[in-house]
């Protein structure tokens, strides 16, 4: 292409270029002069403008779907498809080609995968529930009764008390077999206790281990010939197997109205020979007694031996009275002042306007 320039028209002579457009149409089918303005190159060359002649670079697209396959590029799709299929891996670290873990470096230090052991006497380890083991959700682990029952081994001496009225109040400590593997129920606040032909009576004190609660006593409310129901605070688990019970002794003054107080009375469960009385304790309040003397009963165990002085036993006394320093009271101990010698009468205590607290060790 040949370009002339007149400097009388200001105009460029094209030749036969048909490349050339004037007004977005192609006006060079045929060799013609045009005006400046009126030229622009294609998709690159030289632009004319305001009376000036500017190069202009050649359009490089910015987006893959600009490319066309006008000067050899390849379609959107297939650049897609390359960097997809075929991105350029020598810059890459082995890794992101392969996906091994092994290909990584700097590789953290993982351990072996843990075992846990079965727990032993020297091993920390697992362990799993067994018989009477309930597991809550929060994994705390708790005796809930087992099968077995004789796995369990309980004390056989017993403190507790037998009497709570106002001004009031009798303990005491007593031994006595421990039946084991009990099976229970609770409903509400009856505990009933399965023990084949236990031979118990309604009144008789019970003194129950490891049932809803770790330990209770109270009196009998109700029998069958397997069975019997004690009065129980309600709360715990409602089922186990694995309790154990014994019987303890019961108690009543003569009276429980103000100032007519005399006399008590510790009694053993009918038909029980193996239970025995360790100690016991008294408390009677100011001006519920009658005067200076109190007859005190205790049960013979076992039965029948207790007949004269060579085989009574006679407890230690110690006789105190109501208030912080717990003064001693200097009173007197006599046995068979009434034709038993099962009836201890102490006498010389203060006047009944004063509480008092009665303890005797056998």
């Amino acid at each position: 292409m040949a370009i002339t320039i007149d400097n009388v028209r200001n105009t460029i002579d094209f030749g036969t270029d048909t490349l050339l457009k004037r007004a977005s149409a192609n006006a060079l089918s045929t060799p013609g002069s045009f005006q400046a303005a009126q030229v622009i190159a294609g998709s690159s060359g030289v632009k004319f403008s305001d009376n000036s002649i500017q190069t202009v670079a050649a359009v490089v697209p910015t987006v893959i779907s600009a490319f066309t396959n006008d000067s050899g590029y390849q379609t959107s799709a297939q650049v897609t498809t390359a960097i997809a299929g075929k991105a350029n891996t020598a810059s890459l670290a082995t890794v992101a080609t392969s996906g091994s873990y092994n290909d990584l470096s700097n590789k953290p230090s993982i351990p072996s995968a843990y075992s846990l052991p079965v727990a032993t006497a020297s091993v920390l380890g697992g362990v799993k529930a067994g018989s009477g083991v309930a597991i809550a959700g929060d994994g705390t682990i708790s005796a809930s009764g087992g099968s077995g029952g004789a796995s369990l081994v309980f004390d056989t001496t017993s403190r507790y008390q037998v009497l709570s009225l106002t001004g009031q109040g009798a303990w005491v400590t007593t031994s006595c077999e421990v039946k084991t593997g009990i099976s229970w129920t609770q409903t509400g606040t009856a505990l009933t206790l399965t023990d084949a032909a236990h031979g118990h009576s309604v009144g008789d004190m019970v003194i129950v281990r490891n049932a809803n609660v770790d330990a209770q006593n109270s009196v009998i409310t109700s029998v069958t010939t397997n069975t019997f129901t004690i009065t129980s605070n309600g709360t715990g688990a409602s089922s186990g197997s694995a309790a154990g019970y014994s019987m303890g002794y019961t108690f009543a003054n003569n009276a429980s109205g103000v100032s007519n107080i005399s006399a008590g009375v510790f009694s053993a469960p009918v038909g029980v020979t193996n239970i025995t009385l360790l100690s016991l304790r008294i408390h009677l309040a100011a001006n519920t007694r009658t005067g200076t003397l109190y007859n005190l009963t205790v049960p013979v165990q076992p039965s029948g031996i207790w007949t004269g002085m060579d085989n009574a036993v006679v407890p230690i006394q110690a006789v105190r009275q109501d208030g912080a320093t717990f003064s001693a009271v200097g009173a007197t101990i006599a046995i068979n002042q009434t034709g038993s010698w099962q009836q201890f009468q102490i006498a010389a205590l203060p006047a009944s306007t004063t509480g008092i607290h009665i303890q005797h060790n056998f």
